[in-house]
């Protein structure tokens, strides 16, 4: 952009930071939030090298300087999002999104507080606190208090860091640098404190200003801005939706169904092929932005294979999306050959995009799905003229990231010089040549990684135009903004991204491979003495009804972007945390939906605490739930074959209907599917039944069950069922007469189980003669029997 959009879009992204200042103090007559932000902007944001001669520009209103006229607009149109009831108490928290989204209007009106303490973002810190006093935003009041300490800290905070700047080399590096510091800083500050409904963070509205401030800029001459008026519907913005096709396809193909899960390259193959989707997502929507002219903030949404942009509407724009369109998937035919494309479907848009967001989505999926059956259209003769190989064989970016990945700490990309090629270049990982784009990682930590930071610019700096330093999965992005922005002439922006990545390392520092995840048991931290396999794969329910119809009236840009970037925080960010916890290799998880790969005990619990913290995470809300399918198998078992089962078990959990009608939110576990509730109880009798077993039949404790007894009920259990999964009940009858005769055998008589108050006898035996008097739940003590003949089974 020129200069002069540059000054306003950095205007219209500052326009509200007085409210973080505001609420970090105690009011002062005269001190607004209005003022407070322009006494912020002077003595922080002016002290930044670059921006310095230009920030009275952006303060200064008169009839010269049309910059806050651009930006009051934009305000104008954004926040009838919040047009809800006043109130006088205007330091309250943030509450959290997911806990509006609703398609039960019965449990809306009983949904409580679920609010975010005004901090950094992090993929740490994800979880909402409840607030046990109050059930209606209306009437919430927040000690006062306290907010001014926990906003003042954050406040000191964000203007400690922005001093990291000061010496960064560009407008446009600047710009960029101070998108995800903002991001970092306001994502849990609360947008408007004085209105009922505060579901709306800063950082949300700020950028839906940005990106709208970007769209009039482009568009509207400043003639024109005294007689624009915010509140008339104007059909100026398109609302742009990508799509990559074939991603399944893409990562698992030229992998032999019978191909071994052991092997070393196809391990790399599979985690670098699912960041390189990630990788080119993002690649593919920032150069929309760039060829369109606009910014980050214009990127209503970008994960999962797809992304969405709001830009200006005219011929022009709508060439370049065309054009651009057509560069991409020829490119990604040179590539990778014919299983990945790009499609982009469009809808045009007025005013009201910004308060009624999901009508507009529905719309530009209608768009999209018609074009995927008509992709390549206009110039199907091109394609059909290149070499349409399933899969190039000069394509090594998959094994090049598969490689560095577990150990990098930064990804950097590169906007090259034309006639520039990095191709051979040793830190490379992906390249978009045609585009000049290349994309490199680090993978020095410690001491060194400055210095290997500082060589790779010096050593490429007449080779490069810009570049970008991208932190990965950490928020401490400026750790070296001011001394790299000093020692190179080459403009660096900074950032961080989060992506689903984690594997686990052995005490060398390497990947382990399956065979030897085969054997990892965080629960006793040990080793597995039978080392088994399980994949589970799993995806949000209902996410396209919970975007279109969950928020209701209340389905803004703000809300439903906000909405995108937490399920992202969760799958991208904290499910590291969790894989980190039990040892999970991550093969993909971004978006709303994952992929993963564990021992089978680590996966189990895994999988109870995902369900867990993700619970927690969307504030109990009963309407908010994922489905998931897990598959065991040997270590060796084909790496295309587990993938697929375990999308067939997935399948299995979507349409599994519960007793009360509900579908989904579901698993579907040794060949048994039962909502999450249940296998969470069934994991936990699990535990409390493998403490009740003997290892071996060879070890007896007279208070302990013999394996042979577990094995002996599994197999029961088995036998009353029918071929299709239903129970037989005369088979079940017959089979609780036999378990009587059983434990009778063992010591456990009818009258001894009776009287029983505690130990085996009132904790397992009474529970099972129970359970096998009850058809609907039998089935679900397939869990805890498996477990225990599978932990107590030796090679």
């Amino acid at each position: 952009m020129d200069n002069k959009r540059q000054l306003i879009y950095l205007g219209a992204m500052l326009h509200d930071i007085g409210k973080l200042a505001f609420r970090s103090q105690k009011y002062t007559k005269g001190e607004g939030h209005e003022l407070l932000g322009e006494k912020f902007i002077r003595e922080n944001i002016g002290k930044i090298e670059v921006l310095k001669d230009d920030i009275e520009k952006i303060l200064n209103e008169s009839k010269h300087n049309k910059i806050p006229t651009y930006c009051r607009i934009a305000d104008r149109i954004a926040s009838q999002e919040r047009e809800t009831e006043e109130s006088k108490i205007t330091r309250r928290p943030l509450i959290s999104i997911l806990n509006s989204l609703s398609l039960d209007e019965e449990y809306k009106e009983k949904r409580g507080i679920f609010y975010f303490k005004p901090e950094i973002i992090s993929k740490e810190k994800i979880f909402p606190q409840k607030d046990e006093f109050y059930s209606n935003t209306n009437s919430w009041k927040y000690d006062d208090n306290k907010s001014i300490k926990e906003h003042l800290k954050l406040y000191d905070e964000f203007k400690k860091e922005i001093e990291d700047l000061r010496f960064i080399k560009s407008f446009d590096t600047v710009i960029n640098t101070l998108f995800y510091l903002l991001n970092k800083y306001t994502s849990r500050v609360c947008s408007a404190g004085h209105k009922s409904t505060l579901d709306i963070s800063l950082f949300d509205h700020s950028r839906a200003i940005g990106g709208l401030v970007n769209c009039l800029t482009y568009a509207l001459k400043e003639e024109d801005l005294e007689q624009y008026n915010a509140n008339v519907p104007d059909n100026k913005f398109l609302f742009i939706k990508g799509d990559l096709t074939g991603i399944q396809k893409f990562i698992y193909s030229n992998i032999s169904l019978n191909q071994a899960g052991g092997s070393k390259d196809i391990s790399k193959k599979l985690r670098g092929r699912s960041f390189y989707v990630s990788l080119l997502n993002d690649f593919i929507a920032n150069l929309f932005i760039e060829k369109l002219e606009l910014t980050e903030a214009n990127i209503f949404y970008a994960g999962g294979g797809h992304f969405i942009i709001i830009a200006p509407f005219n011929k022009k724009v709508e060439n370049i999306i065309s054009n651009l369109s057509k560069e991409v998937n020829l490119f990604l035919l040179d590539k990778i050959g014919t299983r990945l494309n790009l499609v982009i479907g469009q809808t045009i848009c007025d005013n009201s995009l910004y308060t009624n967001t999901n009508e507009f989505i529905s719309k530009v999926n209608f768009d999209l799905n018609n074009k995927k059956f008509k992709t390549h259209a206009g110039y199907l003769t091109e394609v059909l003229n290149k070499d349409n190989k399933i899969e190039k064989e000069s394509f090594k970016d998959d094994l090049k990231i598969g490689e560095v990945l577990p150990y990098a700490n930064y990804i950097i990309e590169v906007q090259a010089k034309d006639n520039t090629n990095f191709n051979n270049d040793k830190l490379l990982v992906a390249s978009f040549e045609k585009f000049n784009k290349y994309y490199f990682m680090i993978k020095e930590k410690g001491s060194k990684e400055y210095d290997v930071i500082f060589s790779f610019f010096k050593e490429r700096e007449n080779k490069i135009i810009s570049a970008k330093l991208i932190k990965i999965n950490r928020n401490s992005f400026l750790e070296y903004a001011q001394k790299l922005s000093k020692d190179i002439k080459i403009p660096v922006s900074f950032g961080y991204k989060y992506f689903g990545n984690y594997a686990t390392l052995d005490y060398k520092g390497y990947v382990i491979e399956f065979n030897k995840i085969a054997k990892l048991n965080v629960i006793d931290n040990n080793e597995l003495d039978y080392p088994q396999l399980a994949v589970m794969r799993l995806d949000v329910d209902n996410l396209g009804s919970l975007f279109e119809f969950g928020l209701g009236d209340k389905a803004s840009f703000s809300r439903i972007a906000t909405l995108s970037r937490e399920l992202d925080l969760f799958f991208s960010g904290y499910f590291n945390v969790l894989a980190d916890k039990y040892k999970i290799y991550i093969t993909y998880s971004g978006g709303d939906d994952a992929f993963i790969v564990g021992s089978w005990i680590n996966v189990l619990h895994f999988a109870k605490e995902l369900y867990e913290k993700f619970r927690k995470f969307t504030c109990n809300n009963p309407d908010i739930t994922f489905s998931a399918g897990i598959f065991m198998c040997d270590e060796h078992y084909p790496v295309a074959k587990f993938a697929q089962k375990a999308a067939e078990l997935e399948d299995l959990s979507k349409n599994y209907i519960n007793t009360d009608g509900n579908k989904k939110n579901a698993v579907t576990v040794f060949d048994h599917t039962l909502n999450w509730e249940n296998y969470c109880a069934m994991i936990d009798f699990a535990e409390k039944l493998f403490r009740y077993t003997n290892l071996s039949d060879e070890v007896k404790d007279k208070n302990k069950l013999n394996r042979s007894l577990v094995h002996r009920l599994l197999r029961v259990i088995k036998a009353s069922l029918k071929s299709n999964g239903s129970v037989d009940v005369e088979k079940l009858y017959r089979n609780v007469a036999q378990l009587n005769y059983l434990f009778a055998r063992h010591g456990f008589d009818a009258e001894s189980i009776e009287k029983a108050t505690d130990g085996i006898a009132k904790d397992i035996i009474s529970v099972f003669l129970k359970v096998f008097s009850k058809k609907e739940i039998i089935k679900n003590y397939l869990i805890p029997t498996h477990y225990v003949v599978l932990k107590t089974r030796k090679i």
